[in-house]
């Protein structure tokens, strides 16, 4: 069953952030949120994943569906390493498969605070796809990497979306080419 997003509004403190937006999510791929800051790209996400609620409007199609989240901090647990991060979301062999994949794994002994910004992204994007799910919700998840590393990263995540619904936020136009569709969010209402 697809997602739907039906006359969706937000406001905080009587700033319209996102004003009757409604659009169809496809069950499966990558679909892109583009848009300048500001524009409500992390409230749509945190409002798809049930962590708000819309002022009006309604989404469907989420019943049932487990729901993965890099957020635009990486929210790591500063006590625990990188391994056990990962872990903590997915078990120990998916903590290894992914930390592999996004070239994490010879720091996974490492607690977060003695990783750079683009390592600490890594992990967290490592222990939401160790996490899995339905819908993986990624908020400018490749931040703080290099072009190289982009792409031998990315086929993995277009990997994962033939399973499962990847919403990508991102202000990178390169980025956005990688999905079956987009949605462009303007600030001007």
């Amino acid at each position: 069953m697809a997602i739907k997003i039906e006359n969706i509004s937000k406001s905080y403190e009587g700033k319209k952030v996102i004003y009757n937006l409604s659009f169809e999510l496809p069950e499966k791929g990558i679909f892109c949120l583009l848009g300048e800051s500001g524009s409500g790209k992390t409230t749509l996400l945190r409002l798809i994943a049930g962590l708000e609620e819309p002022d009006s409007g309604k989404i469907t199609g989420l019943e049932d569906k487990k729901i993965s989240f890099v957020f635009q901090e990486d929210r790591l647990l500063p006590g625990s390493t990188a391994f056990e991060n990962v872990a903590l979301a997915g078990g120990a062999e998916a903590a290894k498969l992914w930390l592999e994949r996004l070239e994490i794994d010879q720091a996974e002994a490492q607690k977060p605070c003695t990783l750079s910004g683009g390592m600490c992204r890594r992990v967290a994007l490592a222990r939401a796809l160790a996490f899995g799910g339905d819908v993986l919700l990624l908020d400018e998840p490749f931040k703080g990497y290099d072009i190289e590393l982009k792409k031998r990263i990315i086929p993995y995540i277009v990997e994962f979306s033939q399973n499962a619904l990847v919403v990508l936020v991102t202000h990178n136009e390169s980025e956005a080419a990688l999905a079956g569709g987009s949605i462009y969010l303007s600030k001007d209402r």
